[in-house]
């Protein structure tokens, strides 16, 4: 690793630092760098765009172990198979978020301060939403498709959205509905609705 990539991730750890400490809209550029030890010029120097793409770049550290989630293969042979897998992955996918709690709070606070933060997670909503499709299509495949002419990336969204809407709710502590239980409902019928 060369003096490059350590100081980014010097930096990446300072903005961690404080962006929990502070909040998104009271860290500053200055205050990352006085957290890393290094010069106001050497935190622009890797994040040309500031604190917006330090925070974006630390967006994408966290879904790191969402998109391993999302990546899992997924070979159902019948329903009961397809609806173990995304009932697993999809509890797995909210309970990183409760693990990740505080961070999440922060991208919660800044998609609505930052167009480049909520660009990012709009970003990030796509590669679920495209990755949910091929599933979609896998299970059109084997034949087992409640309705062939379901559009795979409206079926996915559907799925998707509905996880991101609790993933919201349990992070900002609005729902008192277990994550097992949110996780049945939503698996249930995002099961029952794809399948024969």
């Amino acid at each position: 690793m060369d003096k490059k990539d350590r100081t980014r991730i010097l930096i990446l750890a300072a903005a961690k630092r404080v962006f929990l400490e502070k909040g998104y809209k009271d860290t500053t550029i200055k205050l990352i760098a006085e957290s890393a030890g290094l010069g106001y010029g050497t935190i622009y120097s890797h994040f040309k765009l500031g604190k917006e793409e330090v925070f974006a770049t630390l967006i994408e550290e966290v879904m790191t172990p969402f998109y391993e989630i999302a990546q899992l293969t997924y070979t159902p042979r019948n329903k009961e198979q397809a609806y173990n897998f995304t009932y697993n992955n999809t509890y797995k996918y909210l309970t990183l978020a409760i693990q990740n709690k505080e961070i999440f709070k922060l991208i919660h606070e800044a998609k609505g301060m930052s167009e480049l933060v909520n660009q990012k997670w709009e970003d990030i909503t796509d590669k679920f939403i495209e990755r949910i499709s091929v599933n979609v299509e896998i299970v059109r495949s084997l034949g087992m498709i409640r309705n062939e002419h379901y559009h795979s990336e409206i079926v996915a969204s559907f799925l998707y959205y509905l996880g991101e809407r609790y993933l919201w709710e349990l992070i900002l502590d609005k729902t008192a509905i277990p994550i097992h239980e949110i996780t049945r409902d939503i698996v249930t019928m995002y099961t029952h609705g794809l399948f024969k």
